[in-house]
């Protein structure tokens, strides 16, 4: 049984809240089988940058106003129960703090984001101290 399930997705525009209900409602569809269950935890994982590599001190913008539009839109209950925002792409050590103070970063209100992925900029710093 799954327990939870990340929806990576990038800025897809003006049909964003639409779309990512869209998602929700495949996701939702009860599954076949013995004991099968749509009630796992759902990460939505914004992709600011999608696999960009810029570790730029300006390349979390994306990531962290994606997340305030899709938190703000509230396209979905999320912090409610089931549903979680996560920010990537362009993340970097500047990504908590730009999520702070915009209000964004969770500090136990529904609607805030919940976690941040790290590619090329962990690997960055990992490289770094082997």
């Amino acid at each position: 049984h799954l327990s939870l399930v990340a929806v990576s997705t990038p800025d897809l525009g003006d049909t964003m809240g639409e779309d990512m209900r869209a998602m929700e409602a495949v996701l939702g569809r009860q599954p076949q089988g013995e004991g099968a269950s749509a009630d796992f935890l759902r990460m939505w994982q914004l992709d600011g940058r999608p696999m960009s590599g810029d570790v730029g001190s300006g390349a979390t913008v994306p990531a962290v106003e994606l997340a305030a539009r899709v938190c703000r839109a509230r396209a979905l209950p999320f912090g409610e129960g089931k549903h979680f925002v996560s920010v990537a792409g362009g993340t970097n050590a500047r990504t908590a703090g730009a999520l702070e103070r915009r209000g964004l970063l969770f500090s136990g209100d529904p609607g805030q984001v919940y976690g941040v992925a790290y590619g090329s900029y962990a690997r960055k710093q990992v490289g770094r101290a082997l």
